[in-house]
């Protein structure tokens, strides 16, 4: 993560600074433009891939940069924004089921300890509820069978 902020701040501000975009957010190296005006985001999006491509010597992977409005969502970071609303999608959800699941595994085997679990399924939960997840996990948590004692 530290890299990553320190080999693309160049990248950032070219957005904020030359371009001038306002909406701009980044984690790592993916990142997100906002703009009403589409003629000024496919602009963006050309420059930020010359600049990438020229001087941080990097590519764009195809089929990575997607302009769509809104209301279609915001695929981020393993969830989907829509105004007003963040929902996990179904790769992050898998993820998060299997990666639990090999935790309560672990322990059943005597890999891990019943805090590691305990702090491991903090973590994940954590991260699933940054989004509108609540119902979800409910239903999840629902229909687990508790571990042997």
């Amino acid at each position: 993560q530290h890299f990553a902020n320190l080999y693309l701040d160049p990248l950032d501000h070219l957005i904020k600074d030359d371009l001038g975009m306002k909406g701009y957010l980044r984690y790592m190296d993916d990142g997100v433009l906002f703009s009403e005006d589409k003629a000024a985001l496919r602009e963006a999006a050309g420059c930020v891939e010359a600049f990438l491509r020229d001087r941080l010597l990097l590519d764009v992977r195809e089929g990575s940069v997607i302009m769509a409005p809104v209301t279609e969502g915001l695929p981020f970071l393993g969830f989907r924004t829509f105004p007003g609303l963040v929902r996990i999608d179904r790769r992050g959800w898998r993820r998060f089921v299997r990666k639990l699941e090999r935790r309560e595994r672990e322990v059943l085997c005597g890999d891990i300890d019943e805090r590691a679990l305990i702090s491991s399924a903090a973590s994940l939960l954590g991260h699933v509820r940054s989004g509108d997840t609540r119902n979800l996990r409910a239903a999840y948590f629902a229909h687990r069978e508790p571990l042997p004692e």
